[in-house]
């Protein structure tokens, strides 16, 4: 997996490379439009303690979102038996976990 190439793709179609967009009602923050539920998630899963203005931050964020999709990818691929493709992981990332 490119995580780089993934990322760069997710910046842009999320806030246009936008470090400090506000989305979804106020409740999708920065570059990436994470959600406090993916932040909490990150840190349960990671022992983190992340908070939802870290969003604000580029490196943060992209840490965020790449230890988030690293998850998710990988529960995906028990689940399936399939790999998490740039598409798959496309889709945790836009419509959550259980897209399915």
């Amino acid at each position: 997996m490119n995580w780089l190439a993934l990322i760069t793709l997710l910046i842009q179609l999320e806030s246009g490379g936008n470090d400090l967009a506000i989305g979804d009602d106020g409740k999708a923050w920065g570059c990436l439009q994470i959600n406090n539920c993916v932040i909490k998630d990150v840190n349960h899963i990671y022992g983190r303690k992340y908070v939802h203005q870290d969003a604000l931050d580029r490196d943060k964020s992209t840490t965020i979102c790449y230890l988030y999709l690293l998850y998710w990818g990988r529960k995906y691929e028990i689940k399936t038996g399939k790999q998490a493709t740039p598409r798959i992981m496309r889709q945790i990332w836009r419509k959550g976990p259980y897209h399915e």
